[in-house]
């Protein structure tokens, strides 16, 4: 008896469908401290992308007409598409790191 109810337990998790939520990087960003450590490790990588997604990941992090402020870029300038796209208009990152 006990060995039939111990398969239906097994079946019955077996079926169970697990989600997980999404994991965010700007819902871990929340010192800085922890925004200079991404910046620092993202600026190591060859990969400029790694840069380019971590200051976007910054920028959703602190907010982005803040980021625009600090920059020296308009809000709309960021727009939908991020950091990235804009980064056409600096001759390095320098300004969006400080």
């Amino acid at each position: 008896m006990k060995k039939a109810k111990a398969k239906e337990n097994v079946k019955a998790n077996a079926k169970a469908k697990v989600t997980y939520a999404p994991f965010e990087v700007p819902d871990y960003l929340d010192s800085e401290e922890a925004i200079a450590e991404y910046l620092s490790l993202a600026a190591r990588d060859e990969n400029p992308g790694v840069l380019l997604k971590a200051l976007d990941d910054v920028a959703k992090a602190r907010g982005m007409a803040e980021v625009a402020k600090a920059s020296g870029l308009g809000r709309e300038s960021l727009g939908g598409e991020g950091i990235s796209s804009a980064m056409g208009e600096f001759p390095d990152q320098q300004g969006l790191i400080e």
